[in-house]
């Protein structure tokens, strides 16, 4: 399904904290034994799959709060594997931020953004009439997409909805993209996720400029 309710998403965000949870464990077990070039690798499998899996339907539009909880397991299982010392501070983790930065480790919030902005890109690519309808550009601007009409009771978790804006954001800031599409806008993510002091998080790293 295309469309998610606020309780579908906050029973998946749930789900997907419970899953990184179970890898804390096994990743702080592995710390020192690990190569440090298989690091990211073992990263990616145990907790950034868990966190970008149907990640476009569930994802809340990427809201700070609403993810937040996702986001600091995240941290933790970074930490753990990484041996990062935790420091306090809400959204201030001096070390993680520069190591998913160094490592080219997207947040779940930008995990989401990624998501979005790829599969619109490839449903505007796509000649199958049935899933290419489910989103218009328009006629007279071919990357501006069209919003579409209603208010549906949860705005910030309806793909249909979320997507076309985020999407007419992205382009409408960076109005050219060298090389691949998928590649330029995860480096812009990235740009966007590293801006500051490289070790705290703010909650402008999080969210993606409009």
């Amino acid at each position: 399904a295309v469309v998610s309710t606020q309780s579908t998403g906050d029973l998946q965000i749930g789900k997907v904290v419970s899953k990184v949870h179970r890898s804390i464990g096994s990743l702080y077990r592995m710390r020192h034994s690990l190569p440090a070039r298989l690091r990211l690798p073992v990263f990616t499998a145990l907790v950034q799959s868990h966190i970008s899996y149907g990640i476009s339907v569930w994802g809340s539009g990427g809201d700070v709060n609403r993810l937040f909880p996702i986001f600091k397991a995240q941290k933790n299982a970074l930490r753990s594997l990484f041996d990062l010392k935790r420091s306090a501070g809400s959204l201030c983790r001096p070390g993680t931020k520069q190591t998913f930065c160094n490592s080219s480790l997207l947040t779940v919030h930008h995990l989401y953004h990624y998501a979005v902005l790829s599969e619109v890109h490839r449903i505007r690519g796509l000649s199958d009439p049935v899933i290419a309808g489910l989103m218009h550009f328009s006629a007279r601007k071919p990357n501006l997409a069209i919003i579409p009409k209603g208010t549906p009771k949860y705005l910030d978790t309806n793909f249909l909805f979320m997507a076309p804006r985020l999407w007419n954001s992205h382009h409408r800031n960076s109005p050219s993209m060298p090389g691949s599409f998928t590649s330029w806008t995860k480096l812009r993510l990235l740009e966007v996720q590293g801006a500051g002091d490289p070790q705290v998080w703010n909650s402008s790293n999080l969210t993606l400029p409009t």
